[in-house]
């Protein structure tokens, strides 16, 4: 009877994280979902108004809408699982240019947020992937790095060769993270702050790490001078 307990319980922590994940994504597609059926009662009231004075509900939920979309396409992206490594396309891409791209497109976001935004890019990087995943895996690192540094910091994007992997990291200047915080938050759902205060679902990381173990890498995060880097490994043969 104890080898059979001992035996089920990984069977027994994935069911209940798979409880978990389907109670917190019931959770957030609630929030949406009721704006826009009260949107649309508000409208169905002021049926004789023409549909310029329904903008502002209109609007509204056309907004909630593009969330619940962005928020099911995370949740299908996580739901294949292994299941997209054999069916992505993987082919030599430079490295350096895209990481560049993207860094330089995140510049007008970092000026809005008063933000420095520093790139260090080692040229010449390449390797065999999915440029389109690298992309997200990218904008997902650099806009966690928005939201969690105050006005007048620092965010620094580099990427070097180490030997046989490219190394990219993703430094914002700002508080550390705490231990207990750093053991979840590759997790699905999970979030630093508890009250929600900062826009998401609490999903970017953990398709961060998907992206990286599609391509045979390894993401990790650590405190570091006064912040907090994220660093992804990826072999570049």
């Amino acid at each position: 009877v104890l080898l059979a307990r001992w035996a089920l319980q990984p069977v027994e922590r994935t069911w209940l994280k798979q409880r978990q994940f389907v109670a917190n994504a019931s959770h957030e597609l609630k929030t949406p979902i009721t704006v826009i059926l009260a949107n649309m009662g508000i409208i169905k009231s002021h049926a004789d108004d023409c549909v310029a004075g329904q903008m502002t509900w209109i609007h509204n939920t056309e907004e909630e809408a593009l969330r619940m979309k962005g928020l099911v396409d995370d949740l299908l992206f996580l739901a294949k699982g292994d299941d997209v490594v054999d069916s992505i396309p993987f082919l030599p891409m430079e490295l350096s240019d895209t990481v560049s791209t993207m860094a330089l497109s995140f510049e007008s976001v970092a000026f809005e947020h008063g933000l420095r935004l520093d790139a260090d890019i080692e040229p010449g990087i390449r390797l065999s992937g999915n440029e389109q995943q690298i992309k997200q895996l990218i904008s997902i690192l650099l806009d966690n790095a928005v939201k969690y540094t105050e006005s007048g910091k620092l965010i620094r994007i580099r990427l070097k060769k180490e030997q046989n992997q490219a190394e990219l990291s993703v430094y914002n200047e700002g508080a550390s993270i705490r231990t207990e915080d750093k053991d979840h938050l590759f997790e699905r759902f999970y979030r630093v702050d508890p009250s929600r205060s900062q826009p998401g679902y609490g999903l970017g990381l953990s398709i961060a790490r998907m992206i990286t173990e599609n391509h045979h890498g390894k993401i990790t995060v650590n405190n570091s001078n006064h912040g907090v880097v994220f660093t992804v490994q990826i072999p570049v043969k």
